[in-house]
């Protein structure tokens, strides 16, 4: 028998505060302003959570169950359509994006990049300094590669120093957290690089 699909149960329904004065509304002091709202974002945006805060966190939720454990989600099997697709895109590209800086991802690489790449793989062997795989020349359909990683994430910055093999998956691995990787990279970088390479 073919699979039903499943139907969210509010489908069709209308929210049940609709028409009703549900919430904080204007003039009560503790309502929120679209201006207070992005204030309170912008106050909120790039701080990390303490780990005592993340220790208390997780002692509170050990042996609990998940309140959707065994559930099966209602969308299962629903395939999205494109204009939703495209809307979860678009929410999260440009500087809607956590990791978004300045644009710089969007410069083009310099004209000498294939060359200062191939070198930096040639100077690893091409070995990822992460999890240490090594990596023969890229096939076509290879899912894991090896790629150069610049340490400050500045594609513009090709100085030796800056630069260092990684494969795909690390390197994606690294786009979090980026304060630490660039201290655990520099220290990698602090042993003597020889001066063979000439990137001018």
């Amino acid at each position: 028998m073919p699979q039903k699909k499943a139907v969210p149960w509010n489908k069709g329904l209308k929210g049940w505060t609709e028409g009703t004065k549900a919430g904080f509304q204007k003039g009560h002091p503790n309502y929120h302003t679209e201006e207070s709202r992005r204030k309170i974002g912008d106050f909120n945006r790039g701080k990390r959570m303490a780990e005592e805060t993340k220790k208390k966190i997780s002692m509170a939720n050990t042996g609990k169950e998940s309140w959707n454990k065994g559930k099966i989600a209602w969308n299962r099997g629903i395939p999205m359509s494109k204009e939703a697709k495209e809307k979860q895109r678009s929410a999260h590209t440009g500087p809607k994006n956590s990791q978004w800086v300045d644009g710089r991802s969007l410069l083009p690489y310099s004209k000498s990049w294939r060359k200062i790449r191939k070198e930096i793989f040639e100077l690893y062997e091409r070995k990822c300094q992460l999890c240490n795989e090594q990596f023969v020349e890229k096939k076509l359909r290879d899912k894991n590669f090896i790629t150069a990683h610049h340490i400050d994430y500045n594609t513009q910055n090709n100085d030796r120093n800056n630069l260092i093999a990684l494969c795909n998956l690390c390197n994606v691995y690294v786009n979090k957290n980026r304060d630490f990787w660039k201290e655990l990279f520099s220290l990698i970088k602090s042993s003597e690089i020889p001066d063979r390479y000439d990137y001018e």
